[in-house]
């Protein structure tokens, strides 16, 4: 009898045991998953802690003071850059090459996110320190390609187009590579598309070539430049917002100052995409000349 009752409470005893150790395993192993998440929680912080710190110092880089400094009467201009990500590979820049000169440049840059910000800083660096009084802005591309190449483990490359602008004249010495046409909107209301030479995108060819094209603004006329984060702006039906859309607003807008024209380009494109989400930066800068005094006074 009591070898009948002894083996049952052995048995009993041995579920027992083993029913405790799974719950102890599983509490152990709980604990180290949830240590395990407890770490990846921590290093997603802080990397988008990281990345936060990345799109601000990004961010500033970029000129966000569009009158001038000191102020100057003959141009207004106003830009913005909207990046897909927490940092991004558009680029605008601006600045007086002398006391009469205006430089201005718009690019994107192949890639997205932390290596495309690194190549479009090392991009706005060159173009700036490089650009100098009288130097021709196809050689100037033609330097900073070289400076692009030297440094591109990634094997990335940036399209991008920038001019001078004469702002005793309104003359412009505009130059390309691979970056999509400028609009110029003139005095009597019409709207084109500028054309100018391809050009190889910089960072890839060492022999690539770049030539210079001339234009020209009269008071009150305005040049708009930008990225395709722009026209390849999607909805959710997949259509993209494309030239011809671009291209009307430009034209209904033409009488705008330079400001309200990137603002309508944007606000478009937020109201096409329609929630969507952004698959790639958003850039527009647009300059209007607005001639000296002489010639306001003449226009």
């Amino acid at each position: 009898m009591v070898e009948k009752i002894t083996i049952p409470m052995l048995v009993a005893n041995a579920c027992g045991i083993a029913v405790f150790s799974m719950i102890i395993v599983n509490l152990i192993r709980e604990q180290e998953m949830q240590a395990e998440r407890d770490a990846i929680l921590q290093a997603k912080e802080r990397m988008e802690s990281e990345l936060r710190v990345a799109r601000d110092i990004q961010m500033s880089m970029i000129p966000k003071v569009f009158k001038g400094n000191p102020p100057r009467d003959e141009y207004e201009l106003y830009a913005t850059l909207r990046p897909a990500k927490e940092v991004g590979g558009d680029l605008y820049d601006f600045f007086m090459i002398d006391d009469d000169h205006l430089f201005f440049t718009v690019g994107d840059v192949s890639d997205k996110g932390v290596p495309a910000a690194l190549f479009m800083a090392m991009t706005k660096m060159l173009l700036k320190g490089l650009a100098a009084p009288g130097l021709d802005p196809a050689d100037l591309l033609a330097k900073v390609n070289a400076g692009l190449i030297e440094e591109n483990e990634n094997l990335m490359f940036v399209t991008l187009m920038c001019g001078v602008i004469d702002l005793r004249t309104g003359k412009m010495l505009l130059t390309n590579a691979g970056h999509n046409p400028p609009l110029i909107a003139r005095a009597d209301g019409s709207v084109e598309w500028l054309k100018l030479p391809a050009g190889m995108v910089l960072g890839v060819d060492p022999d690539a070539h770049y030539t210079t094209a001339e234009a020209s603004l009269a008071p009150g006329e305005m040049i708009v430049a930008y990225t395709d984060g722009v026209t390849e702006a999607m909805n959710p039906e997949h259509k993209v917002f494309s030239d011809s859309r671009l291209h009307d607003l430009v034209q209904d807008n033409s009488s705008n100052s330079a400001e309200d024209m990137v603002v309508r380009i944007n606000d478009a494109v937020t109201g096409f995409a329609d929630n969507a989400p952004q698959s790639d930066d958003i850039t527009a800068l647009a300059i209007r000349y607005t001639g000296t005094k002489t010639a306001r006074a003449a226009a």
